[in-house]
């Protein structure tokens, strides 16, 4: 029969074992979302999916995708609320009239489009704040919204040529800008502190991705991966990780991370003993789940990325139960 310090000790020995094993940096786990052509839209903090299948909305509970009797769904909170065309779903659509949802936070903050303009509707008031579009607009939506508010979106006269807008909370709406010679810019992602990131053209045309705070404005993340080309940022975390896709010239596509100033391959940072090639990226949560495409076998699938703990934070935690044990062991000799 172990004493307490004993089964410290090897509590503390497995740790650091996993540690060891984890500096081979498996840094995400993997659950099969199923095969077929479920594409996710929206991902929280609990790692439960929203997506669709054509145009039907599926949810993903962490255990099963189940149908939504709704179209169109975008974003999720952790409340499990889904934005679906013409309102939202929570196990039952409601309806929003006159709203177009994209996205809805924990305190019932819907962005979207009303009137044909970026708008928030708000669940617990059933009011309207239309945004209104950036100067020398006559359209605009609002596509994202984070825990504090604030809202990022698109604004525009003619379809496809866009300029994007973060707007915050007392401090109104600010242009993200565009690359040097470019026009167009689109936001994908935002993050809780406000961090936006999406696609800007260049001079020429192509697409770059980008990342946006209010303190640094635009820049440019790198497009070029190998032979993999990067043209759009999908999402970004609450640690500033970005998401993305690349594409090689053959068209074979890679997921990607950009953290600590590079992008690294995703599929080298899931175990590779599963046999899958993560491919299209879409969304992240802000802990940093991962919902993206992937095949194996030939076969295309969707997963659930889910972020292993650092191997630093194993090895504290295990030097912490390491002395418990001295302490315990201490106190056994007094």
């Amino acid at each position: 029969m172990f004493t307490k310090t004993r089964r410290l000790t090897l509590a503390a020995a497995v740790l650091l074992a996993f540690a060891a094993a984890a500096q081979a940096e498996i840094a995400y786990t993997v659950t099969d979302l199923g095969a077929g052509n479920f594409f996710p839209t929206g991902v929280n903090n609990l790692g439960h999916v929203a997506g669709r299948i054509s145009s039907s909305g599926y949810f993903w509970d962490g255990s099963s995708l189940q149908a939504m009797s709704a179209s169109w769904p975008g974003g999720v909170n952790d409340l499990d609320q889904v934005v679906v065309s013409g309102g939202y779903w929570d196990g039952t659509v409601h309806s929003v009239s006159g709203f177009s949802a994209n996205d809805i936070n924990n305190s019932g903050l819907l962005a979207g489009a009303h009137n044909s303009v970026a708008s928030v509707y708000d669940l617990g008031t059933g009011l309207f704040n239309d945004l209104g579009a950036l100067p020398g607009n006559t359209n605009s939506t609002a596509k994202l919204v984070n825990a504090s508010g604030q809202v990022a979106g698109w604004s525009w006269t003619t379809w496809g040529t866009f300029r994007s807008f973060l707007y915050t909370p007392g401090s109104g709406m600010v242009e993200v800008g565009f690359l040097p010679g470019g026009n167009s810019t689109m936001v994908y992602g935002m993050n809780a502190s406000g961090v936006v990131v999406g696609g800007a053209k260049d001079a020429d045309g192509h697409g770059h991705p980008f990342l946006y705070t209010a303190g640094s404005g635009m820049v440019a993340l790198p497009s070029n991966v190998g032979s993999y080309v990067i043209a759009d940022a999908m999402d970004v975390d609450a640690s500033g990780v970005v998401v993305a896709g690349g594409t090689a010239p053959g068209g074979d596509v890679h997921g990607f991370v950009y953290r600590g100033g590079a992008w690294t391959d995703l599929n080298s940072l899931i175990d590779p003993a599963l046999g899958i090639t993560i491919s299209n990226v879409f969304v992240t949560s802000d802990v940093g789940h991962v919902a993206c495409w992937g095949t194996v076998g030939g076969v295309n699938h969707a997963y659930l990325l889910a972020p292993v703990p650092e191997p630093s934070t194993v090895v504290l935690l295990a030097c912490g139960l390491m002395g418990l044990a001295v302490y315990a062991w201490r106190r056994r000799r007094v």
